[in-house]
C-alpha cells in the first residue's frame, strides 16, 4: 500500500502511503475496467494514482449503442462515460466518451475527449488476434 515515484525530468520524488491495494495505474485501471462485469446504469470507481495524484475516478455506464466503424461496419457497444473530474488526475482531459465492444473481449472501438484545443476522437481501424487451441490462451 504504497507508491515509489521518480520524475527525473523535474528532479522530483515520493514515497506515500496510497488508500487501499486496488490502486493502478492510468493504462492498468483501463485493462481492469474491460475485465469488469459492466451493467448499463451502474457506475465502477476505478483507484488511479498518476504520477504525484491519487484519485478515485467513477465511470459510468450509459448506455448500449451501435457504432458504425470506418470500414463501415456495425458493432455493438457499451457506452462508457468518464465523469469529469474539477481537479487531480484527469483534470487536463475533461469529458471521456469510451466504446466498448458489448462482448467478452470488450474491445475499445472508439474514444472521444475534449481538451483546450478541442475535441479529439480516436477511433479504431483494425485489428488481428488469433486463438490457439487451447481454451483460455492467446497467441
Amino acid at each position: 500500500k504504497r507508491v515509489f515515484w521518480i520524475d527525473r525530468i523535474r528532479n522530483r520524488h515520493s514515497n506515500e502511503t496510497i488508500p487501499n491495494s486496488e490502486v493502478l495505474d492510468t493504462l492498468s485501471s483501463f485493462y481492469y475496467l474491460r475485465n469488469r462485469p459492466l451493467q448499463t446504469g451502474k457506475t465502477e470507481i476505478l483507484h488511479i494514482y498518476d504520477g504525484d495524484t491519487y484519485a478515485p475516478v467513477p465511470v459510468e455506464i450509459l448506455r448500449q449503442e451501435e457504432v458504425r466503424l470506418r470500414n463501415f461496419k456495425k458493432v455493438d457497444s457499451l457506452l462508457l462515460r468518464h465523469v469529469k473530474q474539477k481537479d487531480g488526475i484527469f483534470r487536463r482531459t475533461g469529458d471521456m466518451m469510451i466504446w466498448l465492444t458489448n462482448d467478452k473481449d470488450k474491445v475499445p472501438v472508439k474514444v472521444e475527449t475534449t481538451t483546450p484545443l478541442g475535441k479529439v476522437t480516436v477511433e479504431l481501424v483494425s485489428a488481428e488476434t488469433q486463438h490457439s487451441d487451447r481454451p483460455g490462451t492467446q497467441k
